[in-house]
């Protein structure tokens, strides 16, 4: 039995995915072991939370206090989701966070497809490992 229970959770912060289009200094992932023979291996660029899961782990009638969710970041780019528009319409009723590097989709996906169809706070940081990255950022 969890401690908590489902409808006293108010925000869920999801690592959708484990992939990362970036190669950030102060990155989480840098300090992961990618050595054959480490103890615990983190397995990256290999993973995703598909939407049926999404919908069997989160059934929207069971949270009755949530209100936010926030696609962290920590370890993936959350926009290199290929189901991330699907995720956030079936999740549509709620707050929308995405933190994101911005250097996966471009300017009309932001401005056209995204924020006008959620409500959302997108949070982006720039810290990836060269120039011609934070270049393409303001495309």
């Amino acid at each position: 039995m969890w401690p908590l229970d489902l409808t006293q959770i108010n925000r869920l912060q999801i690592e959708i995915t484990t992939f990362c289009n970036a190669d950030c200094p102060s990155c989480e992932r840098r300090g992961y072991k990618i050595e054959d023979d480490a103890i615990y291996v983190k397995p990256l660029n290999n993973s995703l939370i598909s939407l049926d899961n999404i919908k069997k782990w989160l059934p929207l009638d069971k949270f009755n206090s949530l209100t936010e969710i926030h696609f962290c970041g920590n370890v993936d780019e959350p926009t290199t989701h290929p189901q991330l528009l699907d995720v956030c319409n079936y999740l549509k009723d709620f707050e929308i966070w995405i933190s994101t590097n911005g250097g996966t989709r471009n300017k009309q996906f932001y401005v056209e497809t995204y924020i006008p169809k959620y409500t959302c706070l997108n949070r982006c940081s720039i810290c990836g490992k060269s120039e011609k990255f934070h270049l393409k950022l303001n495309d």
